[in-house]
């Protein structure tokens, strides 16, 4: 191990990383030296195996809306970068097909979220290509066919309406 991969390890094992990597990032003020130790490694060691998962979980993050109360009860909210979060999870994405990035699992989540920014987005074209991307894809991989077919038919219904969404259109405004 190098200098690098010390440092890398180092970022990488702090507790507040580990939180954003199981919530897929959050802007919550108290994981700040993690989002942090995450960018360090995004921009700085951009080339080493393990930024791709800073990269994830930036570009994940990126897609959401953030919202916070502050001490005097006011709603602030962040509203989506969708240009940092596609040109993020882009990368990983590219990386992860050629062998060098995410496991299929979170290459396939990686791409999941992509489809769906398009979507919200607006941009249908781009969406549709992502998720067709997802089987085309998977269906090259040397994995199981029951695996494939699964992968398939969720990969259908990736740009349906989400339940919530489905709900609170149905409500009254």
């Amino acid at each position: 191990m190098g200098k690098h991969d010390d440092e890398i390890a180092d970022l990488l094992s702090r507790e507040e990383v580990g939180y954003l990597f199981s919530f897929k990032g959050s802007d919550a003020p108290y994981l700040q030296k993690g989002n942090e130790a995450l960018q360090l490694v995004a921009e700085k060691y951009r080339d080493h195996p393990l930024a791709v998962y800073a990269q994830f979980v930036k570009g994940v993050n990126e897609q959401r809306t953030f919202k916070t109360i502050t001490p005097e009860k006011k709603l602030v909210v962040r509203e989506p970068n969708f240009a940092q979060g596609e040109a993020l999870l882009n990368e990983v994405i590219e990386k992860s097909k050629a062998g060098k990035g995410l496991d299929n699992i979170s290459l396939n989540q990686s791409m999941e979220t992509l489809a769906k920014a398009y979507q919200r987005e607006g941009n249908m074209e781009a969406a549709t290509g992502t998720v067709e991307g997802i089987v085309t894809h998977f269906n090259k991989q040397p994995i199981k066919p029951e695996v494939k077919a699964m992968i398939a038919r969720k990969a259908a219904t990736v740009l349906e309406p989400e339940k919530d969404e489905k709900r609170n259109n149905g409500m009254a405004q």
